[in-house]
């Protein structure tokens, strides 16, 4: 998102709006799949109590209400996204306030999905160096490869 906005922090937030909607979906759509699921896919979780002790044919949809379980929305590079949006980095003034704006829209999509459906919504990070290193050499074949060295030099 923080490529693709070109320094722009409206941008940003617009593509944003969009990419939460996509991930509303997708997690509504795993609740979905679950909710007729029945004990006997894992006995040792549903069955026999690492879970609950449910019995063979029950099904798990009870678990998956009222936030005993959680549909997690995962995260990360939010110092890449306020280096490219900002200039600087979230511990300087200007990156503070945009990557604190980035988070608390985060976690504000996450308890507007917990209100509107009585499901457990959790929001989480994901601190894989792995990942990020993926990402970025996705996004030099994707983007332009000055883009992509940015972001490298970025993380050093």
């Amino acid at each position: 998102i923080g490529i693709l906005a070109e320094h722009s922090e409206e941008k940003f937030f617009e593509i944003l709006e969009k990419r939460l909607q996509l991930c509303y979906k997708a997690l509504m759509l795993r609740y979905d799949f679950l909710k007729d699921v029945v004990s006997d896919v894992s006995p040792i979780h549903w069955q026999y109590g690492a879970i609950a002790r449910l019995k063979p044919g029950e099904k798990i949809y009870p678990y998956l209400q009222n936030t005993y379980s959680t549909l997690s929305l995962g995260y990360i590079g939010v110092y890449e996204a306020t280096k490219l949006i900002t200039g600087e980095s979230h511990t300087g003034e200007k990156g503070h306030a945009f990557a604190a704006r980035l988070m608390h829209r985060l976690r504000e999509a996450v308890d507007t999905w917990q209100e509107q459906t009585g499901l457990g919504f959790s929001l989480y990070v994901n601190r894989s160096a792995s990942l990020i290193n993926s990402v970025s050499n996705r996004n030099s074949k994707n983007f332009r490869p000055a883009v992509a060295s940015r972001m490298r030099k970025s993380r050093i």
